[in-house]
């Protein structure tokens, strides 16, 4: 009797054992299978990116937020923009020690969209942090296909995972005027996109150039 027992346990434990791996394979083809749909990948990401850093919506100007935006938010005039905004050195365009044309621009539509307020200021922040971060994936895995890696789609995950929420961005998300490095990034990014894509078609290496001439403008002119 004891060996009959013995004999179901074993079955018993095989059995459970079999279930298990079987289990554990569905959940494996489940991972894969997402990892796999890059749109979805894509759009997890800018999810993640955004609500790792929505507490910032409830912050205030900090810094030189005040100074720049909360005391000064009277010259930050749409009509001022023009061409010559990021080409001052044909003409008249808005220019000054520190200015950097696209940082002004972007804080421009804010403060059209959303006046002084700090929440408009915030949330465009996270959004460009967002973008950045699912443009840092797509990026990758270019990179990552032109040099025919296996299992890119899992590398370019697992890095933007590190890239989205990596400490260091916390300042330049959180802080209103750091905002010129996640321009920098985005325009970077999209730049290094286009000048892969750049073989297929002319455009996009004109398109290459122009990205980083923005990105690049992110900086200070004088």
């Amino acid at each position: 009797m004891s060996k009959r027992k013995k004999e179901y346990k074993e079955i018993k434990k095989k059995n459970q054992n079999v279930a298990d791996s079987a289990q554990f394979d569905k959940k494996g083809v489940r991972i894969t299978s997402f990892i796999g749909n890059k749109v979805l990948v894509a759009l997890f990401l800018f999810l993640l990116s955004f609500g790792v850093f929505a507490p910032s919506l409830e912050s205030d100007f900090v810094w030189d937020d005040i100074s720049r935006i909360k005391e000064s938010y009277y010259k930050l005039n749409l009509s001022e923009i023009n061409y010559k905004t990021l080409a001052p050195w044909l003409g008249k365009g808005i220019r000054g020690k520190h200015y950097r044309p696209i940082l002004h621009i972007s804080s421009v539509v804010d403060n059209e969209i959303w006046g002084a307020s700090p929440f408009g200021f915030h949330l465009s922040n996270i959004i460009f942090h967002s973008v950045s971060t699912a443009l840092f994936y797509l990026m990758v895995l270019l990179i990552l296909g032109e040099f025919r890696v296996d299992k890119k789609e899992s590398i370019a995950f697992l890095s933007t995972l590190f890239f989205a929420l990596h400490p260091i961005h916390v300042e330049s998300v959180s802080f209103i005027s750091a905002r010129a490095d996640l321009l920098c990034s985005v325009f970077f990014f999209l730049a290094i996109i286009f000048n892969i894509l750049s073989y297929r078609k002319l455009w996009f290496f004109i398109l290459s150039i122009f990205c980083f001439y923005l990105s690049y403008s992110r900086k200070r002119l004088r």
